[in-house]
């Protein structure tokens, strides 16, 4: 009842203006007893049923809508024109009948569909605007193009029912290109690839300047090539889509050798069973990509990875900075490579993937933290690059063949700490390969048949299975809590003072690299078993601190 009044009232207005500008053609119908019946216009006609012949200037009540008529076209003073500059009626859209809708301004046929939106989209001039595209299938048998001068423009659906189905048999077809426009907004469109048909199709492609553009609420499926696609696109957003069933899902990549691809983001999506990697970073034509944020996604059974930060085979510094966060990963063949340098990959639950997070050739300085990773096969965590990386707080369980953490050859100077690692296999809890140098394992809650394997060079320990100290050279001739250190070189002949321990349980290792350096029992905080020791070049002295006193554990003359 609230929508009647307003459209009554229209009614009566309209009526009035009838009335007045067409008065000769205004007739009451009479029975043939002479009883006046229905108001009869040629102007103006209630219709029930479908809408009578176009006749320009002519009004029409039809299906709860008003309509006039441009000889050509009936168009709604009550539908929904309102919410886009320019609509348009797929073949099977409600109310296409005979090739027209009365709501739209075109109306496709059912082939070549992409003819009647590309002339939206150019009707809307260089101001900007938007197209709205009513439910039903649209058959798509070239690209539907954003070029200079379409900024600013947005092609919008109803969601999953409006379908852009590629023609079969169609070849390297993207469904909507754009090149150098820049703010579009792809919106609640299904994107449909006719099950892979045809070759080298993809339903999204942004490419050469298409900046700070907007895809969401997107489905993007059944494509053989990849299902969005950034070539030389920066600031981008793909976000609240599914993209699923193609080759690669998601792919974001350079545009050529010295150009820079930065900003873009991938969120909340969908992205599931592609026959190659799910989300695909990469260094492709010889420029960076770089700062590019991957955050709350859905992926899951893809093929290959994933999510993939690939350098290509170049170095790692050409695809750096970029974030993987808060990603959900199931059942993917591995679940997160990067050969990316400083990489942050955090907050990510992995399940079910032979490599749970790969830090391959190129990836330096990552940080690979807070991460869940269960249910592998081959190794939970992979530290295969140059290594400088830093992997914390992460709880991996598992039946792993390999490790836990495995750390290859030429993977120098990582930080392995505050990890818990559970291999339930017959595997290794953290596994140093030979050829890994200067690595740091500290504080990590390990359990497996064998809970360190360390073929590596200068590995450093802080846990419950080891302990390294590092060797601090002190040429001063006072030892400070102040400067906290286990291990200290004297380096100065003479009588040594040594301060007070910082904590219960302290331990000092003084080792003398020059002779005649003097320990004395006559201090007040020592209790030597001598009144004084002589350290001479490799003697050792041990020290535990009980919160009083140094005691001496051992004294070695060598």
């Amino acid at each position: 009842m609230k929508q009647v009044k307003p459209i009554l009232l229209t009614i009566i207005i309209l009526l009035a203006f009838c009335i007045g500008a067409y008065a000769a053609n205004l007739e009451i119908e009479t029975d043939e007893a002479g009883n006046q019946g229905k108001l009869k216009t040629e102007t103006f006609t209630f219709n029930e049923g479908a809408l009578p012949a176009n006749q320009e200037g002519r009004i029409a009540y039809s299906a709860d809508s008003l309509f006039v008529s441009d000889a050509s076209v009936w168009n709604s003073f009550s539908g929904g024109k309102t919410i886009a500059t320019k609509i348009v009626a797929a073949s099977n859209s409600l109310r296409t009948s005979g090739g027209v809708n009365p709501q739209a301004d075109y109306t496709c046929g059912g082939t070549a569909d992409q003819v009647e939106i590309q002339q939206a989209i150019d009707s809307l001039g260089s101001n900007g605007g938007a197209v709205y595209l009513l439910e039903g299938t649209y058959i798509i048998s070239a690209a539907i193009v954003f070029n200079a001068g379409d900024s600013n423009k947005a092609l919008i659906g109803t969601g999953a029912g409006t379908v852009l189905r590629l023609f079969t048999g169609s070849a390297n077809i993207n469904i909507i290109y754009a090149s150098s426009a820049d703010n579009l907004l792809i919106s609640r469109l299904a994107l449909d690839g006719n099950s892979q048909t045809g070759i080298g199709n993809s339903g999204i492609k942004f490419q050469y300047g298409a900046n700070d553009c907007i895809i969401n609420n997107v489905y993007a499926e059944n494509f053989n090539r990849y299902g969005i696609h950034f070539d030389q696109s920066d600031n981008g957003s793909i976000t609240s889509s599914t993209v699923n069933l193609n080759v690669v899902g998601i792919l974001i990549e350079d545009g050529g050798a010295g150009l820079a691809v930065t900003g873009n983001s991938i969120t909340n999506n969908n992205v599931s069973l592609n026959t190659e990697t799910g989300i695909s970073i990469t260094r492709s034509n010889g420029g960076i990509v770089k700062n590019t944020i991957i955050s709350g996604n859905s992926v899951n059974g893809n093929a290959g990875y994933g999510i993939r930060i690939d350098s290509n085979g170049s170095t790692g510094d050409n695809v750096p900075n970029n974030m993987i966060i808060g990603n959900s990963l199931d059942a993917n063949l591995a679940g997160i490579m990067s050969n990316g340098t400083y990489a942050l990959i955090s907050n990510n639950n992995i399940q079910s993937s032979s490599l749970g997070i790969f830090i391959g050739t190129g990836g330096e300085y990552a940080v690979v933290s807070d991460n869940s990773i269960s249910s592998g096969s081959d190794r939970g965590i992979t530290i295969g690059g140059l290594g400088s990386s830093t992997i914390s707080g992460n709880v991996i369980s598992g039946s792993y063949s390999n490790a836990g953490i495995w750390i290859g050859a030429n993977a120098d100077n990582n930080i392995i700490n505050s990890n818990r690692v559970d291999n339930q296999g017959v595997g290794v809890a953290i596994n140093i390969v030979a050829g890994a140098v200067d690595n740091y394992i500290a504080g990590n809650f390990l359990t497996g048949d064998i809970k360190i394997k360390d073929l590596g060079t200068g590995t450093k320990y802080t846990g419950k299975e080891k302990i390294t100290l590092e060797a601090v050279t002190n040429d001063t001739g006072v030892i400070w809590a102040t400067n906290p250190v286990s291990y200290v070189r004297l380096d100065q002949d003479g009588n040594w003072e040594i301060k007070n321990g910082k904590s219960t349980g302290d331990i000092l290792i003084l080792e003398s690299i020059t002779n005649n350096a003097l320990i004395n029992d006559t201090d007040a905080n020592l209790e030597l078993s001598a009144s004084q020791h002589k350290l001479d070049v490799g003697d050792t002295l041990k020290l535990i601190w009980n919160g009083t006193d140094w005691i001496e554990l051992s004294y070695s003359d060598n």
